[in-house]
């Protein structure tokens, strides 16, 4: 499913069930939530004023809240890691 995203597909299917993407998708290649908080925090300030929400959605749940808390620190306070099989409406 998230090569479909990172494709920029119109359609994916998630535990087989099939969604519309009403998202603008945007990629991040070469960085990783555990050697590349650092740049992903960078990354993430420099967009704050463009962005509402940010949403992590890939890795385990420790470091995840470590990159969480980093992120808050640089006021960015919508930041969330969605438990499996929720949903949110944008």
């Amino acid at each position: 499913m998230a090569r479909c995203l990172a494709d920029r597909e119109k359609h994916v299917r998630i535990f087989g069930e099939p969604y519309e993407v009403k998202a603008r998708v945007e990629t991040i290649g070469g960085l990783s939530g555990h050697a590349g908080q650092d740049l992903l925090v960078k990354y993430a300030v420099a967009v704050k004023s463009q962005v509402k929400k940010i949403f992590l959605v890939h890795g385990e749940q420790t470091p995840a809240s470590a990159l969480m808390e980093k992120l808050k620190s640089q006021g960015l306070q919508e930041v969330y890691y969605p438990e499996l099989h929720s949903s949110v409406e944008l």
